[in-house]
């Protein structure tokens, strides 16, 4: 399933933050079937970092124990942005391009890293 980029949060009535402004930017490379193996790699090490950004504040926030970051989380990371994070793995899991499939491999793992 494809998503355009205005739909990733469609339905949230509120101004996006800045991890879902990222989400949006970088959705829109990794989902271009048509893009440069290197770009490919940046785009997916970009979503790799964002990942591993919502991971270390989820953290943050349980040594709080406020939950406020865990409820702002969970509006980015949206059942759309599951769904898509999903696809750009399955979609490039076997990649001609070995760096690909590493990047690929690690989104598998920055998903798992994070349990919402």
């Amino acid at each position: 399933m494809h998503h355009r980029n205005e739909e990733v949060y469609s339905d949230q009535t509120s101004p996006l933050n800045l991890l879902q402004i990222c989400f949006q930017a970088l959705s829109v490379f990794c989902a271009n079937s048509k893009l440069e193996p290197q770009c490919k790699v940046i785009a997916f090490d970009g979503v790799t970092s964002w990942l591993q950004r919502i991971k270390n504040l989820l953290k943050k926030d349980s040594s709080k124990s406020t939950g406020e970051t865990g409820e702002a989380i969970t509006l980015v990371m949206t059942e759309k942005v599951r769904e898509m994070l999903v696809m750009y793995v399955w979609s490039h899991w076997d990649d001609p391009v070995d760096a690909v499939q590493h990047k690929a491999s690690a989104l598998v793992i920055g998903i798992s890293n994070i349990s919402l």
